[in-house]
């Protein structure tokens, strides 16, 4: 497998139209033309990075789904009820900043200095 950069390709793809057959066509071309072409590599920590990317936005709307769910609880709801949707509004915060805290450190591993 390798990673074809879409400009290697752009000079097949101006004459043709685009699609999965044409596309398939211009990578092969590209690599006939270039066998220096080293292999794909796939990087643990970017993989993990793309897990992780996802998981803020789904916390997010969790936390803002139970939010809203606490706000619209009637007057004659129980203390524990509440109780309870706080203590899982508080877990969800607590795992936003765990999956933030371990982002950072992984950028910080791959790419220190997209944090500064």
């Amino acid at each position: 497998m390798y990673h074809i950069h879409p400009s290697l390709t752009s000079q097949y793809r101006a004459r043709r139209g685009k699609n999965n057959l044409v596309d398939a066509e211009d990578v092969a071309r590209v690599l006939l033309a270039n066998p220096q072409l080293p292999p794909y590599r796939l990087c643990q920590q970017r993989t993990r990075l793309q897990e992780l990317s996802r998981t803020p936005d789904k916390l997010a709307e969790q936390r803002k789904a139970n939010q809203m769910m606490l706000e619209a609880l009637p007057d004659t709801t129980t203390d524990a009820l509440r109780t309870a949707v706080r203590a899982v509004l508080t877990s969800l915060e607590a795992a936003l900043k765990e999956v933030e805290q371990a982002m950072a450190a992984l950028v910080a591993q791959v790419a220190p200095a997209l944090l500064t």
